[in-house]
């Protein structure tokens, strides 16, 4: 492949990255007008069951006291590590209860486990099932977030409890609709995220494509770098739950918190096989390796083996994971500054506001939803920018081998044109002349098998030095350049 060929590629490349985050921040700022209408988050009443053992009567008798949490803005994040289960009370104003139906959905940073309890008239409390619990789901009919429909056409007071599961930290951005409006912000979201996901797949088969031509290790870590993307992308998006409606939370919760695990090991292998082995350094190889395996086990300790699902501790060992390839990095710039070096502690700053925004979105007010998709647009353009970095560092190495290989044409094809030269010497020369030719043609042959005894010692890399250097010995210049006049 020519130099041409690989700025096209190149442009390529930066061609999309630029056209996928015009276009998501276009959509991004076309969904911004119809986002930010709460008229509910002032009347709630947050409550942490530190044991989770309240019922619902005992929760909202519970509101009713001065011991609870009220919102000072609507994108605060309440912090429950010491709760497991965290309760939010309100009623619905008249306003809404005269526009039934309506569908109410929250939009969880994490997407947890949450249960709805309503009751009428003061009546007994009653767990109401999510819109697609209702009727039989099929594939790609579920919501992005979790949703209820309320139905009741009478004019009656409504009391309204959620119960979350606490992850360690909550907010709670309530959208209470008409379905038709409900559905038309969730479809802007779904759309927005589908190109996300859409620029994941297709170079994750880009990349599939390459393994026939590169190396397939760093190809390899790099894909499975995507495809863990692609699996956290699709939970924390809604968008699992949205086309698969039957998958179990559960289930999800363990796939993203596993998909999170590998990422921590594969980014830190790719690191590895970027800065360290380019540049032997064994020894800080080694240390990455280490710190990836006990990472991504400390992400997994924390999430299952405690029955709290601590994200902030998960968030924690995120940070340090950032931190420290953010060093490597810098430490890779100061030894040599390229558009390589350059290219990767992009990608980790990249990786850094990512987690950043996502972190800080109540401290910036910001929605959970636009806090998501902007992390979500930033953690993408981190892995375009790998690929692209991926890209050039191969074409790279394709164009260092194709210079070796035309050093190994040329000293292959010399002794082979002399063997050549000499057969058609010898079809029209004289008897006398045959013993000379004969000479030549073995001598051209003998250089022909030194030259592949050669290619066999140097393929032999893992071969002790002193081996090699045993078989050395003294020669004159008269023996040596005497073949190379004949």
């Amino acid at each position: 492949m020519d130099s041409a060929t690989t700025e096209q590629i190149y442009l390529r490349f930066a061609a999309l990255l630029l056209q996928s985050t015009f276009l998501l921040a276009g959509g991004f700022a076309n969904a911004q007008d119809q986002l930010h209408n709460y008229p509910h988050w002032q009347d709630m009443r947050v409550m942490k069951d530190s044991h989770g053992e309240w019922t619902a009567n005992e929760a909202w008798q519970y509101s009713l006291s001065d011991e609870v949490t009220h919102l000072s803005h609507p994108h605060q994040a309440i912090q429950a590590i010491d709760a497991k289960v965290v309760w939010v009370a309100w009623s619905l104003p008249d306003a809404v209860t005269q526009q039934l139906p309506v569908w109410l959905g929250i939009h969880l940073p994490a997407c947890v486990d949450v249960q709805l309890w309503l009751r009428w008239n003061r009546g007994d409390w009653q767990l109401h099932p999510l819109e697609h619990e209702q009727r039989l789901a099929q594939l790609g009919e579920g919501h992005l977030l979790p949703v209820w429909a309320i139905h009741d056409a009478s004019l009656r007071h409504i009391d309204v409890l959620l119960k979350i599961q606490s992850p360690g930290r909550v907010q709670l951005p309530v959208w209470l609709q008409k379905p038709e409006t409900l559905m038309r912000l969730q479809w802007k979201y779904a759309l927005m995220y589908g190109v996300l996901l859409v620029l994941l797949l297709t170079v994750m088969a880009y990349a599939f494509c390459l393994m026939r031509f590169f190396d397939r290790h760093s190809l390899f870590v790099f894909i499975g770098m995507l495809f863990m993307h692609f699996v956290f992308l699709c939970w924390t998006s809604g968008l699992g739950q949205m086309l698969l409606p039957v998958l179990q939370q559960s289930h999800a919760v363990l796939a993203a918190e596993s998909a999170i695990c590998l990422w921590v090991l594969l980014s830190t292998l790719h690191m590895r096989s970027a800065v360290c082995l380019d540049n032997k350094l064994d020894l800080l190889g080694k240390s990455l390796l280490c710190w990836g395996l006990c990472g991504g086990l400390l992400i997994l300790l924390f999430s299952r083996l405690w029955f709290l699902h601590d994200h902030s501790m998960t968030g924690n060992i995120l940070s340090a994971h950032m931190l420290l390839m953010l060093l490597c990095c810098a430490w890779f710039l100061k030894q040599k500054v390229n558009l390589k070096s350059m290219c990767h502690i992009a990608v980790w700053l990249l990786y850094t506001l990512a987690l950043s925004i996502y972190a800080w979105a109540d401290k910036l007010r910001l929605h959970p939803a636009d806090a998501m998709l902007m992390s979500g647009v930033m953690s993408v353009s981190a892995i375009l920018l790998t690929g692209w970095a991926n890209c050039w560092r191969l074409m790279s190495q394709r164009k260092n081998l194709q210079q070796k290989l035309a050093l190994v044409q040329h000293d292959m094809w010399q002794p082979l044109q002399s063997v050549q030269l000499y057969a058609h010497a010898m079809s029209k020369a004289e008897p006398e002349q045959l013993p000379r030719l004969v000479n030549g043609m073995q001598l051209a042959a003998g250089h022909v098998n030194d030259f592949m005894q050669q290619m066999q010692v140097l393929s032999g890399v893992l071969k002790a030095d002193a081996h090699l250097l045993s078989k050395l010995q003294v020669v004159t210049a008269d023996a040596l350049l005497a073949p190379l006049i004949t």
